[in-house]
């Protein structure tokens, strides 16, 4: 799985987010996590404006098992990040704001401090 994870990272970099896309998807196929191959795809889906593709992918990130040492909470909080950025460059700020707060919700360490990164695509 670790090597579909560098080929997207390596496609995602030179700017092949549809590939990326692609061996994102392969990671979760082959065994790795579905839910961080999820993340990572709707991450290139979002840098490529495909913004649909890009919540559809976050949602189904979500939806991932929660077996992990702390439950799913970094997934999630990765997650409800990737979606309140997503929701941001749409101009839908109100969702923006909903999902940040459940990102903070699902944030691993409650004492840690809450950073949010809006990683909106640009012309």
């Amino acid at each position: 799985p670790g090597i579909w994870e560098l080929k997207g990272d390596i496609a995602a970099e030179a700017g092949d987010l549809t590939g990326a896309a692609r061996f994102y998807q392969k990671m979760g196929s082959r065994g790795a996590s579905s839910g961080m191959a999820q993340y990572k795809t709707a991450q290139a889906y979002q840098k490529a404006r495909r913004w649909n593709e890009a919540e559809t992918a976050y949602q189904k990130a979500l939806q991932s098992d929660r077996t992990s040492a702390d439950g799913g909470k970094r997934l999630f909080h990765l997650a409800y990040q990737g979606l309140a950025s997503l929701y941001y460059a749409k101009g839908d700020y109100p969702s923006a704001l909903a999902a940040l707060a459940r990102s903070a919700k699902a944030k691993p360490d409650a004492t840690a401090p809450y950073r949010f990164s809006l990683d909106v695509a640009r012309d």
